[in-house]
């Protein structure tokens, strides 16, 4: 499996320019979930990211809706970068099982590197220290912490998993929609309907990235795509 993925890399990712589309927090099946099949569609990627909590649920019912959501997923499994968020980790931590057995990029179910570019979810473990803040102060603080989070939850990220300031995160978790200045950030939004910290002008959308043959991508090369409920 894992050499398939690295195949496909050599042979495909530097032999062209390619058009990268990650989706995160997608929260299959709630919300605007639904979307993001046509979003794949429409967008024709050469690769997708699905960039965690992918879907919700809890014991059982979190493997049910994986394998549901992987049934009506509309793009080849091995060009998917498939990666593992918190509410898949702690609804049942069977869907690593689940995830290892499929022929997708990412051999680490929880993060993955493409030329300067860095995924991963993000929190896997749950309620860490600021959402318990966020939580146990109420909704004031959350309104008042609203413009730092995701610099503090980037900066934090970027600590943890030794980034250099050249490379680009590609981070899920917070529902935030947008980059981080002045770190190399990008913020990839929900489907989710249900508003944390961000109204949904501010969290409902999706990424693009389209660098070049070497794969080195600068902010140019990255498209946020914003879309509110209708």
């Amino acid at each position: 499996m894992v050499g398939g993925g690295l195949n496909f890399c050599a042979g495909v990712c530097l032999g062209c320019a390619l058009k990268i589309l990650i989706l995160s927090d997608i929260h299959y099946p709630t919300g605007l979930s639904m979307a993001c099949f046509d979003v794949i569609q429409r967008e024709k990627p050469d690769i997708v990211v699905l960039l965690g909590d992918i879907v919700v649920g809890r014991g059982n019912q979190t493997i049910k809706n994986m394998r549901e959501f992987l049934d009506e997923y509309p793009y080849p499994v091995e060009k998917s970068v498939i990666l593992v968020g918190d509410n898949e980790f702690i609804g049942n931590r069977g869907i690593l099982e689940l995830l290892n057995g499929l022929p997708k990029l990412n051999p680490d179910p929880f993060m993955h590197v493409l030329g300067n570019m860095f995924f991963t979810h993000g929190n896997i473990e749950g309620r860490g220290p600021l959402s318990r803040l966020l939580e146990e102060t109420g909704g004031i603080v959350a309104r008042a912490l609203k413009p730092l989070i995701p610099r503090i939850v980037s900066s934090l990220a970027r600590i943890e998993n030794g980034l250099n300031p050249r490379m680009y995160a590609f981070l899920g978790h917070i529902h935030f929609l947008g980059f981080v200045e002045p770190t190399q950030t990008v913020f990839c939004g929900t489907f989710s309907t249900k508003r944390m910290v961000y109204p949904p002008e501010e969290s409902l959308g999706y990424v693009v990235v389209e660098p070049p043959e070497s794969l080195i991508v600068e902010r140019g090369a990255i498209r946020i795509v914003r879309f509110t409920q209708k």
